[in-house]
């Protein structure tokens, strides 16, 4: 099963990737900066002075292929679905 869900804000500062852009960019989970496993791309604070990307690993569910990013709201926290894997983050 397939689930893809990116229904971002218009404003909000973050942004799926389908190529790992240049700059600050961290592995999750484990937060290396040196490389680390395949997974979902997305950068944050895009337009900002701290702008980042992250790249969250996939999780290994066999057929789930869920992938989303959900905002919470009246939060700056942020749910990234990677394969199945949650992670929760901070927008900034």
């Amino acid at each position: 099963m397939n689930v893809e869900d990116y229904s971002l804000r218009p404003d909000a500062p973050i942004m799926k990737q389908d190529i790992l852009p240049t700059g600050t960019r961290y592995y999750i989970p484990e937060g290396r900066t040196d490389g680390g496993h395949d997974g979902l791309i997305v950068t944050f604070g895009l337009g900002e002075a701290e702008e980042w990307t992250g790249v969250f690993a996939f999780g290994n569910n066999g057929q789930l292929r869920t992938r989303a990013i959900v905002p919470l709201p009246e939060s700056d926290l942020v749910v990234v679905v990677s394969d199945g894997d949650g992670y929760m983050v901070r927008e900034g």
